[in-house]
């Protein structure tokens, strides 16, 4: 296969994975949906509002409800997992405030180390023929 090709290969591989962590990460999802990915109820996930710990989400109109952006449920799956560790509330609330002030950042880094995925590495690291 030639340097083109495979270069090609990559490219396509890593614009279909962009566009799936992108539409991922942008939609918005119902508290029932946050539940099935984080374990957090909606009582745990009012306590956490009341406490501080939640991303700024945006509320459905009609009926007040919350909704969360995709990075927000990642970075609620990434606190409910360390408060099952036994972090305290305190370490749990300025790692919020810690991924709340780096939002875009932590997105972007996610979209382009998956999207680039093994596939890069693999051509970088492999001669061609």
């Amino acid at each position: 296969m030639g340097k083109q090709t495979k270069n090609k290969i990559v490219e396509n591989e890593y614009h279909k994975r962009l566009g799936v962590l992108t539409s991922m990460i942008e939609r918005t999802l119902a508290p029932l949906e946050v539940k099935k990915i984080t374990g957090l109820s909606r009582r745990q996930l009012s306590e956490w509002d009341s406490k501080g710990l939640l991303p700024t989400q945006k509320r459905d109109s009609q009926n007040a409800w919350r909704r969360f952006s995709g990075a927000n449920t990642i970075q609620l799956a990434i606190l409910s997992e360390l408060r099952k560790t036994g972090l305290s509330p305190i370490d749990l609330r300025e790692l919020a405030i810690w991924m709340r002030d780096r939002e875009t950042e932590m997105m972007k880094y996610i979209r382009e180390k998956i999207s680039r995925g093994s596939l890069v590495k693999e051509l970088n690291e492999k001669p061609l023929k």
